[in-house]
C-alpha cells in the first residue's frame, strides 16, 4: 500500500482486501495449472502407503502343475494342505519345464477402484488442486503480510514475522508426520481381514481419509503457534500450562484418537507423543514471552 492503513477509507481497504484476494485465486489457478502436470506423481505418492500396507499373507495361491504333455494336474503336496489356506481368488501355474510360474487372479491389495464416471476427472483435478495451494501458499503469505503489516508497529512486526514464519514451517510438517504413519495405520486396519475377505478401496475414499488426516495433523501441529499467540496477548500463561498439563496430555490423547482412524494404540501413541512435545516447547516459548513482555 503507498498510503498509511489509517489514511485509508473502509471501501478502500475493502478495495484493497478484494483485489489481494483476486491475486490469491489466480495464483492457486496457476499452481493448479502446473499440478496438471504432474498430477500422476502426486496420486502415487498419495496412493503409495496403502500399495506397500499389503495384507498378511494367511492363504497361497491354489496350485496348479503344467505336465510337459499339458496335462493340468494339483501336486501331492497342495491336496494335503488345508483347504482354507488355499486362495479362492488367486491360482499359480508351474510348469514342469524350467520351472516357470505364472499366477493368475486379481490382487485386491494393490487395486482402487471407482464408482462414478466423473471420479478419475475429479480425482485428477484434486491432485492438481493439492499442487496448486502448496506452490502458491508462499505468494498468499506475502500478500497477508503486505495488507496487514501497514497496520502493525516495529515491536509487532518483530513478534508476528516469526510466528508467521514457524507457521509455514509446522503445517507441512504435520502433513509431512500423517503421511508418515499413515502406512503403520493402514496395515493395522488391514491386519483384521482373514482369507476370504478382500479389500474393495474406492479411490476416493481412501484419497479422502489421506487428505483428511494429513490436513488434520497440519493444524494440530499449529498448536505452538496458537499458544504464543494466546501468550502474548495474555490470554494463558506458562503457569496454567504446567499446572493443568495432565489434563492438557488426556485432551492431546484423545486428540490423536481422533486424527487416527485406529484403535491401535501403537498408532495412537505415535501420533500423541510429538503433540506433546510441542506442548513442552509451548511452554518454554510461553515463558520466553512473558519475561520479554515483564522487562
Amino acid at each position: 500500500m503507498g498510503e498509511s492503513s489509517s489514511d485509508l477509507t473502509f471501501w478502500e481497504h475493502f478495495e484493497e482486501l478484494r483485489s489481494r484476494l483476486i491475486r490469491c485465486i489466480i495464483y492457486v489457478l496457476a499452481g493448479t495449472i502446473i499440478g496438471l502436470l504432474v498430477a500422476n506423481h502426486v496420486l502415487y505418492i498419495l496412493t503409495r502407503p496403502l500399495t506397500k500396507a499389503v495384507l498378511p499373507v494367511r492363504e497361497k495361491p491354489l496350485k496348479i502343475r503344467v505336465a510337459r504333455d499339458g496335462r493340468l494336474f494339483m501336486p501331492d503336496e497342495v491336496k494335503t494342505e488345508e483347504r482354507e489356506k488355499q486362495s479362492r481368488f488367486q491360482i499359480e501355474f508351474e510348469f514342469e519345464s524350467g520351472g516357470r510360474k505364472i499366477t493368475f487372479g486379481p490382487d485386491y491389495r494393490t487395486n482402487f477402484y471407482y464408482f462414478s464416471p466423473l471420479d478419475p476427472f475429479v480425482l485428477w483435478l484434486k491432485a492438481a488442486l493439492i499442487v496448486g495451494i502448496v506452490l502458491a501458499l508462499p505468494l498468499i503469505f506475502m500478500e497477508v503480510w503486505q495488507f496487514v503489516s501497514p497496520g502493525l508497529k516495529d515491536k509487532e512486526k518483530k513478534v508476528i514475522i516469526p510466528i508467521i514464519s514457524g507457521g509455514v514451517l509446522l503445517f507441512p510438517l504435520g502433513m509431512a508426520f500423517a503421511y508418515f504413519i499413515l502406512f503403520y495405520t493402514l496395515r493395522f486396519l488391514m491386519s483384521y481381514a482373514f482369507p476370504g475377505l478382500e479389500p474393495r478401496i474406492g479411490i476416493m475414499n481412501y484419497l479422502n481419509l489421506v487428505l483428511t488426516m494429513m490436513i488434520a495433523c497440519g493444524i494440530v501441529f499449529e498448536l505452538p503457534i496458537v499458544i504464543v499467540v494466546l501468550s502474548w496477548v495474555g490470554i494463558i500463561h506458562s503457569s496454567h500450562m504446567r499446572k493443568y498439563r495432565r489434563y492438557a496430555i488426556v485432551i492431546l490423547l484423545a486428540l490423536s484418537a481422533i486424527i487416527t482412524p485406529t484403535t491401535d494404540a501403537f498408532t495412537m501413541i505415535t501420533v500423541a507423543l510429538p503433540l506433546i512435545i510441542l506442548y513442552e516447547i509451548s511452554i518454554i516459548l510461553a515463558m520466553i514471552i512473558e519475561k520479554r513482555k515483564s522487562s
